[in-house]
């Protein structure tokens, strides 16, 4: 791809972020609720294991991560043709963290609306609490595991 073609990209990309009202994403960056949760479940607590624990082998959940305006910690990896698997990898990844997932179409996300789909990790009131969760996470090691093993 060349400079001309790369700016035209850019270009497009941006007018469909507009048109589609896409919300941003600070790339990288995770609010503090998910860094406690990962903290309580993994012995390494960074996102980008995240894809390895929970047995993603081909396209990656967090893919393009970040945190959304709503205090959201999302995934936008490039759509495919069947996306059955990752929508099951994430909601591997949401319970074993004690939240919820949502999975939204292509035209919303930022990274490359059209192209990428947008996936959303959040906490609801129905969300496990830490107090539960540290429960939870303290068994499992109790039996060698991680909360993401005892899902097998």
């Amino acid at each position: 791809m060349n400079t001309q073609q790369l700016i035209s990209l850019e270009h497009k990309i941006a007018k469909d972020r507009i048109k589609y009202h896409a919300s941003p994403v600070k790339l990288h960056e995770i609010p503090r609720w998910f860094k406690t949760r990962l903290a309580i479940v993994l012995p390494t607590p960074a996102v980008f294991i995240l894809d390895q624990v929970a047995g993603v082998t081909t396209q990656r959940i967090f893919d393009h991560w970040g945190m959304a305006p709503d205090d959201s910690v999302v995934g936008e990896p490039y759509a495919k043709i069947d996306d059955t698997k990752i929508e099951a990898k994430a909601k591997v990844i949401a319970d074993a963290l004690g939240i919820r997932v949502a999975i939204t179409n292509t035209l919303t996300s930022w990274w490359y609306p059209g192209r990428t789909i947008r996936i959303a990790f959040f906490e609801a009131d129905d969300s496990k609490s830490l107090t539960q969760l540290r429960a939870d996470a303290k068994a499992a090691m109790k039996q060698g595991k991680t909360l993401f093993s005892c899902m097998d």
